[in-house]
């Protein structure tokens, strides 16, 4: 017989090994559950991934069907304006054919006497005369003549005037809204020559002539009495580097982006390309000089500025045409506001009176200002009867010389009043730097340009361009839309943050640098000229 210590140890473990089997039996079961759990969560995944992939297959074949529609829908477009050029023009021929035909007949009574001498010619019964007696032949003819003499007197047989060519009517009407304007792309326009990209969407452009029908492009300045139907413009486009030409129809696609219509007493500033020598080997101008708008005139139907340059003292003839490699600056006043602009006098103009005018948009850019104080970033120029002689060797200036300010030294006295005692500036014409004290910075005249806005367009730089993780977001020429803008605060700087339209990309450009690398237009309106903002980011659209 087992002692009594070892019958209490054998069941105590007895006890214990059915515990043990209890919670492992209890523990398998939870093990089973969770398994049939997972394997539902895997077959429940496993259907939402087939939806998910339906949805998109779904999603991409809609997207495609819609694009699809939406070419479809341009193409009977412009096949209608198509169309109906052709009809209309059919109809003014058969206009011009109706007027020539009326020229053409003969009063009733003459008509008559035509036909019975034409009968009478044809008439069988008529003797022939013999080659041996040609007397009869001869007297009738004579007769003949005698008696068509009254009508062809009193009828002109000449060839008839051709009819005047017809004058523009919607060319002319907004030719000064095109003149010396900037072109973009609107969404759902691309061309394509010979598989080579020329524009897409939100590209920028620059109008330099104008075509007729099939004719090879020619000066604005000659193209004076050309048909609205016919007119087609010549636009080089910066970002490709292509020319293009765009017919009338397909102005709708595009947005003309006019430069400031230069007034008396405004500066205009030479931007790169836009240097002048005249024929006898004399300059005018350079990049970076400012003249002095001295009159406006009208040559033809285009206007003209006269220009006189400070630094040559030559005064040159600026058409409409080259507005576009000038930057314009004006003394701003109450009456010429940056902020608003009146188009009223252009509603007019930008109206279609009927089925041959094209509708399309017009955009106004901000003109720089003429400022008092220095900034850095501003231009100054010597003023007429002044100049500068750097103490430190960095050159003679005189009047009408022009400099960069690229520093300032600010200081607040003891009234708390802060000055300006030095700025320290990069001359164009030298490329020598040279700091002017503030005694002497009243020898010149400061120029501002606009400060980027939301709403403005930025243009890429030539040696400009910018990828983030594998994604490409702006390359030279490419143009974008100013979405945002954080003004400096404290010692931190601002920056700005930019949606190009070709990628559709959002770039943050620091405030203090993106004057190096792009140029700015200013646009009078503060809603974006076009903007393909990426989806998921409603809060922060414009």
């Amino acid at each position: 017989m087992k002692p009594l210590t070892e019958i209490v140890t054998d069941r105590a473990l007895e006890e214990q090994l059915r515990n043990e089997q209890y919670h492992s039996d209890k523990l398998q079961k939870l093990l089973d559950d969770n398994e049939t759990l997972l394997s539902s969560e895997r077959a429940l995944r496993h259907d939402l991934n087939e939806q998910l992939q339906n949805a998109l297959a779904r999603s991409e074949q809609a997207t495609k069907e819609k694009d699809s529609n939406v070419s479809w829908a341009l193409t009977l477009q412009l096949q209608g304006q198509q169309k109906d050029f052709e009809i209309d023009r059919a109809g003014q021929d058969v206009t011009r054919l109706e007027e020539e035909l009326a020229k053409l007949q003969l009063p009733p009574v003459e008509r008559e006497q035509q036909f019975e001498i034409i009968q009478l010619e044809r008439s069988p019964e008529r003797p022939q005369p013999t080659l041996l007696d040609l007397s009869p032949v001869i007297d009738d003819l004579d007769e003949k003549c005698l008696e068509l003499s009254p009508l062809l007197s009193s009828h002109s047989w000449e060839q008839p005037p051709l009819p005047p060519r017809p004058v523009p009517h919607a060319f002319t009407r907004v030719r000064h809204l095109l003149e010396g304007s900037f072109l973009q792309v609107l969404p759902g326009m691309q061309i394509t020559e010979a598989g080579e990209e020329h524009c897409r969407p939100g590209d920028i452009g620059m109008v330099s002539g104008y075509s007729h029908g099939s004719q090879g492009v020619e000066d604005i300045e000659n193209a004076r009495h050309l048909e609205d139907s016919e007119v087609s413009i010549s636009v080089r486009w910066t970002r490709t580097q292509k020319c293009s030409l765009v017919p009338r129809m397909s102005w709708i696609w595009f947005r003309f982006i006019r430069t400031p219509e230069p007034r008396e007493g405004d500066f205009l500033q030479a931007l790169p390309g836009a240097d002048h020598v005249d024929e006898f080997g004399v300059e005018h101008y350079r990049v970076g000089d400012v003249g002095e708008a001295m009159s406006i005139s009208s040559s033809g139907s285009s206007k003209v500025v006269r220009i006189r340059w400070s630094r040559t003292g030559k005064t040159s003839e600026v058409a409409q045409t080259s507005w576009t490699w000038f930057r314009v600056f004006r003394v701003p006043s109450a009456h010429s506001a940056e902020t608003t602009h009146d188009v009223s006098a252009h509603i007019a103009d930008l109206i279609a009176d009927d089925a041959q005018d094209t509708c399309f948009s017009v955009l106004w850019i901000r003109a720089g200002q003429i400022s008092r104080e220095v900034k850095v970033g501003d231009t100054l120029q010597v003023l007429p009867g002044a100049g500068f002689v750097d103490p430190h060797g960095g050159g003679d200036y005189r009047e009408g010389d022009v400099g960069k300010v690229t520093s300032s030294d600010c200081s607040v006295d003891r009234f708390g009043v802060q000055s300006v005692p030095s700025a320290t500036v990069i001359w164009m014409r030298t490329g020598k730097t040279s700091t002017i004290p503030r005694e002497s910075l009243s020898s010149f005249r400061f120029f501002r340009m606009q400060e980027p806005r939301i709403g403005d367009l930025l243009v890429a730089a030539a040696d400009a361009e910018h990828t983030d993780g594998g994604e490409e977001h702006y390359i030279a020429g490419d143009s974008g839309s100013v979405v945002g803008i954080l003004p400096a605060f404290g010692s931190g700087e601002g920056s700005l943050r930019v949606c190009w339209a070709r990628t559709g990309q959002v770039t943050e450009l620091p405030l203090a640098v993106w004057s190096a690398h792009f140029s700015l237009i200013p646009l009078k309106s503060n809603v974006p000229s076009y903007i393909r903002y990426p989806l998921g980011t409603v809060e922060d659209r414009v």
